[in-house]
């Protein structure tokens, strides 16, 4: 299993990525550019 540390991730953020129902797609949409 590998983890990942972000630091510094707004409060909001952290809240949306824990109630989506996706990690991953919440973070492929997050960070594309």
């Amino acid at each position: 299993m590998r983890v990942y540390q972000y630091f510094e991730v707004p409060r909001n953020v952290y809240e949306e990525l824990m109630a989506s129902d996706s990690k991953g797609s919440y973070m492929r949409k997050l960070l594309r550019i």
